[in-house]
Order: structure tokens, then sequence, then C-alpha cells
């Protein structure tokens, strides 16, 4: 039984350690606090109990390029890239909630100033790194060996879980707005890492992706 299973308890322990650091850890509101915060709790708590506690490669937990063939990867890779971004597209422009977030004061900021779309991608690579590591391939490599495929929804409601934590003080259309869209990454990124065993993957396809959202809302505000 789970309930048992050290190995399990352990593994969730750390979990839930690194995101209540993430989530509730005071002082931080700055960016370099933010990203320290996000090192700690999704990067180096899991990489020491990974290396140390298990006993196993960090490789073992996705940090390589796919364990199968290149070609039937590589087409995973676009159906989840077309998916995602139809589905974003199609949220933006026809529903009355995305027509609104796209109306919000975030997407005006950056649709006004190249420089700060160019320091939003920025900043939104080592936070998509460091969350894919946690979510795809720390989280989703446990939960792999003990649900199979359902390890890809609890990823997913993990993901929307702690981020409905961190963002829930924000304007509901902004709010709905980021939780949809992260939805239909996070659904299309679990996935690929999922069969490609690979979350350096689902980060290329979620900056490939999160980029792509913000530029499809600046072109339709």
């Amino acid at each position: 039984m789970l309930l048992t299973d050290r190995r399990f308890l352990a593994a969730h322990m750390v979990a839930f350690a690194g995101m209540a650091l993430v989530a509730f850890f005071p002082g931080a509101e700055t960016i370099p606090a933010m990203l320290m915060l996000l090192l700690a709790g999704y990067g180096l708590l899991p990489a020491i109990f990974i290396h140390f506690v298990l006993k196993e490669s960090i490789a073992s937990y996705g940090f390589h390029w796919g364990r199968g063939r290149f070609f039937p990867t590589l087409g995973l890779l676009i159906l989840m890239i077309t998916i995602a971004l139809g589905a974003v597209w199609s949220f933006l422009s026809f529903t009355d909630a995305g027509l609104r977030y796209v109306d919000g004061t975030n997407i005006a900021l950056l649709r006004g100033s190249f420089s700060a779309f160019l320091i939003f991608s920025a900043l939104s690579v080592p936070v998509l790194f460091l969350t894919e590591a946690f979510f795809r391939g720390f989280l989703l490599g446990i939960w792999r060996r003990y649900f199979g495929i359902w390890s890809v929804v609890l990823s997913v409601v993990a993901t929307l879980f702690l981020s409905w934590i961190r963002v829930s003080d924000v304007s509901s259309h902004a709010f709905f707005g980021e939780m949809t869209i992260l939805a239909i990454g996070s659904i299309c990124a679990s996935i690929i890492a999922f069969f490609s065993g690979s979350y350096l993957l689902s980060f290329c396809f979620f900056f490939f992706f999160d980029t792509l959202s913000t530029v499809f809302a600046m072109i339709l505000s």
C-alpha cells in the first residue's frame, strides 16, 4: 500500500516542502527572491533527495532529451504545440473571458514596450525550467511509477493548484485567463514529459507555448 511505502511518502514530503517554500515563504516579492525560492524549492531540494536519499541519477527523472526515437518524439512535440496554440487562440479570440483577458493591464504593458516583452521572456526561462523540473521531472517521475498514465492528470492538477494559491489575489478576469492558458499548457507539457520521459522537452514546449500565447494576446489586445 502507498501509505506504507517509505519511498512514496518521503518523496511527497519533499514535494510538499518544496511547494510550501515557494508558495508561502515570506519576503518573496522581488524577482531575485522569487528565483532563489524556485531554485531552492523546485531545484535543489528534489535534486538532493534524488541523489542522496534515493541514490538515483537525475537523468532518471527527465534530465535528458527523450528516451524514444527521434521522429515519433518530434511528431508528439509538434502535435502538442499545434493543439495547445490552437486552443489558446480559440480561447482568446472567441470567448468572453479570453477577450477580457487580452484587455488586461499586463498585456497592454507588454504590447506598449518591446523591451518589457523581452525582459518578460528572459525571466520566464529560469521560472519555466525550474517549474518543469519539479512538476514534469520530479513529481511526474515519482507518480509515473505508481499511477501510470494517471500521473499526467496529477501533474496538471498539482501545477494548477499551486498556481491558484500564488495568483488568486489578482482580478477575476486576469486570474481565469491565466489559469485557462496554464491548464492548456500543463496538459500538453505533461503528455510530452510522460511519453518522452524528458522534462527538457516539456520545458522547450512550454517556453515556446508561453511566448506565443503572450504574442497572441498582444495581437488581439
